[in-house]
């Protein structure tokens, strides 16, 4: 059973019981109970099981705490420069020309048409938001890059990494 399912429960219970108490205590001040030792000892036992619930909630919720910073303290922080800049190769798209010759579609309006491209890298900055979006993973990184690149054509490098950078932000928000 997970924490949090233990903590629920054991609050569920706990509210349950505290109410059954409540009630009990209720009847035994207004005189409907009378107070015997079946009443007695019951209320006991209703009071014993609320400490008891209250207690595994409050170690489960603290416990709970410490789990979450000891995973927050074993997160390494990214390093703030990366020693070589990431280039990716692509390799350019071979077209077989058809027997039909086919009317050009006008390009889509979701592509914006590519501005002159230049073989400049891309900005270590861009770079280091890439990978500290990824957590470090290289691979994934021109994974996406040539992916961008295969997807639209024509563009600069810095583009591409703009491009990869602007579809994790509207994917993880």
């Amino acid at each position: 059973m997970t924490l949090k399912v233990r903590i629920y429960l054991a609050t569920f219970f706990l509210l349950f019981t505290a109410v059954i108490l409540g009630y009990l205590l209720s009847q035994l001040f207004r005189g409907i109970l009378p107070l015997d030792l079946s009443s007695f000892v019951l209320t006991l036992l209703l009071g014993a099981t609320v400490a008891i619930l209250f207690n595994i909630v409050m170690r489960s919720a603290k416990r709970m705490r410490l789990l979450a910073e000891q995973a927050q303290s074993m997160v390494e922080p990214m390093p703030t420069q990366f020693q070589t800049p990431i280039t990716v190769q692509s390799t350019p798209v071979r077209t077989v020309p058809s027997e039909r010759s086919v009317a050009p579609q006008p390009p889509s309006p979701t592509i914006p048409s590519p501005p002159p491209r230049n073989e400049t890298p891309p900005e270590i900055e861009t770079q280091e938001k890439l990978l500290q979006m990824l957590k470090g993973d290289r691979a994934a990184a021109e994974r996406l890059i040539a992916e961008a690149k295969s997807r639209y054509p024509g563009f600069s490098e810095n583009w591409y990494w703009g491009k990869v950078i602007a579809d994790l932000e509207r994917d993880r928000y």
